[in-house]
C-alpha cells in the first residue's frame, strides 16, 4: 500500500487513538502514539479511562472493523471471557415500553468489560512493527506557524519522570470515608485509621462520590516521604 506520509502522531491510546493508529500504520512509514496514562499490567479499569468500569458493548459493524484490522482479536475476546452473539436474534430490545420481536440477523456484536476490549486492540497494535505507543507522556501544545493556521507538524510533549527507587505502588483496602476533588485528596479508614491520600483531582465525582462510605481498594503510589499519590479506586465487592 502506498505511504502518503513518513511519521504520524495519534494524541491519545483509547480505542479510538488506537483504532486511527492502526488504520494510519497502512499509509505512514511510522506511526507514534501518545498516551498520558500509565497501561496497566493486566486488563483493569485506568485512572484516565473512568467510564471503563461500565458495561461495554460492540455492535456488529465496530466488530467487524476491528476484526479486519486485527484477524482474530474477536475470539482472542471470547477467549478472555467476552460474550458474541447476534444482535437481533439473542439480545431483547425494548423501546418505550415495547419488545421488539427478536429474529435472526448475522449481525454479530461482542460484550465485553472495556479494558479487555482495548487491552486486545492495544497489544495487537503494539506488535506491529511500525506503530510505538509512549505512554506517560502528555502533549502540551501543538507547533503553529506565526498565523496560527498552520501545524508545523510538529507538538511540544513531556513524559512523567520515572518512578525513583524510594517510590513505589501499594493497595490500600478499607471503607472510603471522606473525598474532596477541589483540594485534591480523599480519606481511607483501615482498621480504625485514617489513610490519606493525595492526587485525586482528575477522578470523575459521579464515580467516586457513591463509594463514600463503602468498601473500596485504592492503588496509590508511596512517595519517599511517606505520602500517598492517588492512582485508582474501586468497589471492594
Amino acid at each position: 500500500m502506498k505511504h502518503i506520509g513518513q511519521h504520524a502522531i495519534v494524541i491519545g491510546a483509547s480505542m479510538g487513538g488506537l483504532l486511527a493508529a492502526r488504520a494510519l500504520s497502512d499509509f505512514y512509514a511510522v506511526v507514534t502514539v501518545l498516551e498520558r496514562d500509565a497501561f496497566p499490567q493486566s486488563d483493569i479499569p485506568r485512572k484516565g479511562v473512568p467510564q471503563g468500569r461500565h458495561a461495554h458493548g460492540l455492535l456488529a459493524r465496530g466488530r467487524s472493523v476491528i476484526e479486519t484490522f486485527f484477524p482474530g482479536w474477536t475470539d482472542e475476546v471470547v477467549a478472555s471471557g467476552g460474550v458474541r452473539g447476534d444482535i437481533a436474534g439473542d439480545v431483547s430490545w425494548i423501546g418505550h415500553g415495547v419488545t421488539i420481536k427478536s429474529a435472526p440477523s448475522h449481525l454479530v456484536g461482542l460484550l465485553a468489560p472495556r479494558p479487555v476490549l482495548e487491552g486486545h486492540v492495544r497489544r495487537r497494535l503494539t506488535a506491529l512493527s511500525n506503530v510505538r505507543v509512549i505512554e506517560n507522556c502528555s502533549v502540551q501544545e501543538l507547533i503553529t506557524d506565526e498565523s496560527r493556521t498552520t501545524i508545523n507538524k510538529s507538538l511540544r510533549a513531556q513524559a512523567k519522570p520515572p518512578a525513583s527507587a524510594s517510590e513505589q505502588e501499594v493497595t490500600i483496602a478499607g471503607t472510603l470515608r471522606a473525598v474532596h476533588l477541589d483540594k485534591d485528596w480523599l480519606d481511607i479508614t483501615v482498621d480504625g485509621k485514617s489513610v490519606h491520600v493525595d492526587g485525586v483531582k482528575e477522578a470523575v465525582d459521579d464515580l467516586i462520590g457513591p463509594m463514600v462510605n463503602k468498601p473500596v481498594v485504592v492503588r496509590a503510589i508511596k512517595l519517599g516521604n511517606s505520602k500517598l499519590r492517588f492512582v485508582d479506586i474501586e468497589r471492594d465487592e
